[in-house]
């Protein structure tokens, strides 16, 4: 799902599960959205995605595809995704991501902050060029990267351990529910 977060929600249920391929090394995952909305030239538009296996397995999109495949031999869902809950009732991109938008709530109070605001700098940091993280975002031009994405300085919020917190973290505010806690400005 963290590759996916890249792509529009409304393009995790155009991802036919009979179009995800691993490679034979097991380093590569590529899968294809198919867009019936969009044409160009008068057929249907179909966007190839190919992502690296991690070094940490835990995290690794390879990884995991795998353990789903293994685990979900007789899978009858024709996408990647599904509802998990329903498999018979069709993926919700609005479900995930009114689920999305709840989590970054939760850890910032500044408006019209999006899960693409949050990754798109950090993608830009990591030292991929500007027109890849254009052309794979699906925007008009870098123009709309600068005035809307680029925002460097949420990279400096720790949104993991503000979001996951362990038991022992829980114990401890359950013990101290009148001390208030804020959020360190760390800029």
């Amino acid at each position: 799902m963290g590759v996916a977060y890249f792509l529009q929600l409304s393009d995790l249920h155009r991802i036919p599960l009979s179009c995800v391929s691993i490679s034979d090394d097991n380093s590569l995952l590529s899968f294809e959205v198919h867009d019936l909305n969009e044409k160009r030239n008068c057929r249907q538009t179909i966007k190839s995605f190919t992502v690296k296996s991690h070094a940490n397995s835990q995290i690794c999109p390879v990884t995991t595809f795998l353990a789903f495949r293994s685990r979900r031999p007789f899978c009858t869902t024709p996408t990647l995704f599904f509802n998990s809950v329903r498999p018979s009732d069709p993926f919700s991109s609005r479900v995930k991501c009114t689920d999305t938008k709840k989590l970054i709530r939760l850890s910032s109070n500044e408006p019209r902050l999006s899960l693409r605001s949050i990754t798109s700098p950090l993608v830009l940091q990591s030292g991929i060029p500007k027109k890849d993280i254009v052309a794979m975002a699906n925007w008009a031009s870098s123009k709309t990267f600068e005035y809307h994405y680029r925002r460097e300085h949420l990279s400096q919020f720790d949104f993991t351990n503000t979001l996951v917190c362990s038991s022992d973290d829980l114990n401890f505010f359950e013990s101290n529910k009148d001390i208030f806690f804020d959020v360190l400005n760390t800029l």
